[in-house]
């Protein structure tokens, strides 16, 4: 898989799926923390609230640890990365074992091409 551009949010796990995982020199890699849309002027008890916070937290550990399987990222430092909401370039991607090489996608001619846009 090539990043072309930028790998965000929950795309990192999917990024991460691939075998063989490359970026182009520009592209960075957006790490933040699961939110919850929760509509207008919601009316929630306590016990609402903590399973709410319940479910984010086993939902960013479950990413988490996809993540780190798949690369050199620690799940101390993964957690740390949504916590700070931080957009990484391709130096840190090789670095810790994110992409294997930077460089310019070669995509032959006649090739069937994909592009994911998820927004």
């Amino acid at each position: 898989m090539h990043n072309n551009g930028s790998i965000d949010s929950i795309a990192n796990v999917i990024f991460h799926a691939a075998e063989e995982r490359l970026a182009a020199p520009h592209a960075t890699f957006l790490f933040h923390g699961v939110g919850m849309s929760l509509g207008e002027k919601p009316t929630l008890n306590h016990s609402q609230l903590k399973e709410l916070l319940s479910q984010i937290s086993a939902l960013e550990t479950k990413i988490a640890n996809i993540i780190a399987s798949r690369c050199a990222l620690t799940i101390q430092e993964i957690q740390n990365l949504f916590l700070n909401g931080e957009t990484k370039d391709t130096a840190f991607a090789v670095s810790k074992g994110i992409i294997q090489s930077v460089g310019q996608p070669l995509i032959p001619a006649n090739a069937k091409f994909y592009s994911l846009n998820l927004t």
